[in-house]
């Protein structure tokens, strides 16, 4: 399915280049509302996954009002981090939810006010988690990881390299 809506996507991208700003935002608006009422009320994942896709599809060219509000310092941050929120969030929404309620007094599910200071402790737990997760974790994994393959394809590229013994064969 994936890949029957990649191409539909890609035939599609004449006809979005052809439609006025002004249209594309419309579209990205009404589209992304949809998408967000679909989600919160839980609606069948095709039509998700298509509103998904028409977001894509009117987004592409960074052009339309969606598009420029989405052009932020912030949001460029939180896409940078995205891959250690995703990684600590769970972990710290079960935290929080087994010590909440004996640490503040306030219950998550009947006050409002509970809910309210619940969700922005996880916010900015997650977030300040995931900021240290990607300066002392990921960043140096990632260098880690260029490095030695930059050390692994400059050694395969040298001169007379080969693997000493393959799997499988018989050793000389």
């Amino acid at each position: 399915m994936a890949i029957t809506a990649s191409m539909l996507l890609f035939l599609a991208r004449n006809t979005v280049s052809a439609l006025p700003d002004r249209y594309l935002t419309c579209i990205q608006i009404v589209a992304s509302i949809t998408l967000f009422l679909s989600l919160h009320f839980g609606v069948t994942d095709v039509l998700v996954i298509g509103l998904m896709a028409l977001i894509v599809l009117v987004t592409w060219e960074d052009r339309g009002y969606l598009c420029t509000c989405l052009d932020t310092r912030g949001l460029h941050t939180i896409g940078v981090l995205s891959f250690s929120i995703y990684m600590w969030h769970y972990l710290v929404q079960f935290v929080a939810k087994q010590d909440w309620e004996s640490i503040t007094g306030l219950p998550v599910e009947s006050s409002v006010t509970g809910s309210i200071l619940f969700v922005a402790g996880m916010f900015g737990s997650a977030i300040s988690i995931a900021i240290w997760s990607y300066r002392h974790l990921e960043m140096p994994t990632r260098k880690w990881i260029n490095f030695r393959l930059t050390g692994l394809l400059e050694a395969k590229s040298a001169p007379g390299w080969q693997l000493a013994w393959i799997p499988g064969e018989r050793r000389r």
